[in-house]
This record gives structure tokens, sequence and C-alpha cells, in this order.
């Protein structure tokens, strides 16, 4: 009796101290991106650009809860600057999802039926985070009714993927993209945004010709700890104990993803 309550004992200890390690690890740096003065989402923090002015932007140093660069480039404007878009579409929405940095691949004024080319890209870019295993979740949508089907590269230490996101827009679901990456000695992870829209016609040229992203949360993913192994060395004890007094042995099966043994 007084084993099983000493093993039980060690187990809660054990499963406090993961609970708490997870908390620690899983803190989210949460990026809204707006411009000056924008309002920023409850747990935040602001990056800010000023509408059409690319000396606005570039990196940003962000020290809590996890130390992190955030920087911004755009590159491929077909009018320069006047494709470089901070736009605020006021608190109709969450304030995560009211403002947005874009590109804008339409050649002339806003509104304008001509497509430039080349297609612009926006590049965004996390670097000097600690090395370990992160989420990347970003928010691509407009309040209002700017959208456009985009084809993306995402680079981390570990190598590249692409793909296509359509940002959406107005009462549409919020387009999200969702991944995972690796940090290793603050090596840079770029999410790379090309307008690849519109098609020429009039109505998709003036509406669908935007790369955009409204916020960003990094948010880093727990490894096997020092605690875990130790939890898992007692559970397989208290349960060998067990199974030596009942004449059977009941395995206990760790199941590890290609990710863990590889590393």
């Amino acid at each position: 009796m007084l084993m099983k309550l000493f093993y039980t004992a060690i187990l809660i200890s054990g499963l406090v101290v993961l609970a708490i390690a997870r908390n620690v690890d899983g803190a989210a740096l949460l990026i809204d991106f707006q411009g000056v003065g924008g309002n920023t989402a409850a747990g935040y923090q602001s990056y800010e650009a000023v509408n059409q002015n690319l000396a606005s932007l570039g990196s940003r140093n962000y020290v809590s809860p996890i130390p992190a660069t955030v920087e911004i480039k755009v590159a491929n404007l077909p009018d320069g600057a006047s494709d470089f878009r901070v736009v605020d579409r006021g608190p109709s929405t969450s304030p995560d999802a009211e403002d947005w940095i874009g590109v804008d691949a339409r050649l002339g004024p806003p509104g304008s039926s001509t497509a430039g080319n080349p297609r612009p890209v926006m590049n965004i870019m996390v670097s000097n985070l600690p090395d370990g295993i992160y989420a990347w979740s970003s928010l691509h949508h407009d309040p209002l009714n700017q959208t456009g089907v985009v084809t993306y590269k995402f680079s981390d230490v570990d190598g590249t993927s692409n793909g296509t996101i359509d940002i959406s827009s107005g009462g549409e679901p919020m387009t999200t993209f969702n991944t995972t990456f690796r940090s290793f000695h603050g090596s840079p992870t770029t999410l790379s945004l090309t307008v690849t829209e519109p098609d020429g016609t009039a109505t998709f040229a003036a509406l669908t010709s935007f790369a955009l992203v409204n916020s960003l949360q990094i948010t880093p993913v727990p490894e096997p700890t020092a605690a875990t192994l130790l939890l898992l060395g007692m559970l397989w004890c208290s349960r060998h104990r067990g199974a030596r007094r009942s004449g059977r042995v009941t395995p206990i099966i760790l199941t590890l993803s290609k990710r863990d043994w590889q590393r």
C-alpha cells in the first residue's frame, strides 16, 4: 500500500512538472502587422509601417516571450512604393484582422484594371530564435474585398516547401497558413508570397491582386525533456512491479515521430 502511494505521488509530481514546462515552452510570440499607431490586438506586439513608404519597413527586434527578429521585405513592385500597402479597415472585426501589410499587383492608381508585371513579392522573415521546433500560424484576410491567390515558398534550415494561399475577404472564413519549422543558430525562416493573379480582366484585376498578412504567431513546440523521461521511467517501474505480482508483463509503447528519431 505504501509503495502504491509512493508511485502515485511520483506520477502526480511528474505531471505537475510537465504541465509547468509545457506552459513555459508554449508561450507564443504574437505579432500584429499594422499602420503606425494602429489598434494592436490584446497579447500581441506591433510591427508598424507607413502606407506606400518602403523606408518604414525593416527588421524589428522582440525580446519576450521568446526573442526573435521579424522583418518584411518587398520586391518587384510594378509602380514602386505606391504598390506597397498598409491598410486599416477599422473595428469591424477582431484587432488582429482589421489591418494588414501587403503588396498590390495593379499597375496604376488604386482601382486600375491593368495588371502589373513582374509580379510583386513580399517576404516575411523570422530569425534569431533560440534553437528548437516552432509552429508558424499567419493570418491572411481583408475585412473588405481585396483578395488574391498567391504562391508561397516557405523556407527554413531544413529546406523549402511551396504551394498556394487563397487570401480571404469580407465575411469568408479567414485564411491562415500553418506549418512547423526548425531554428538552428538563429537561422532565418521565410514565408515568401508572390502575387500570381490577376488574369487581365477588369473586375478581377481591381480586387484580386494582393498578397497580404494581418498577424503572425510563433509558438515553441515542446520536445521530450528529462522530466518526460523520468515520468515514463516511473510509470514503467510502477506497471512492471504490478505485472510481476500478477504474473504478466504489460508493455508501454513510446511512439516517436520521424523528426524525433532523426535528431
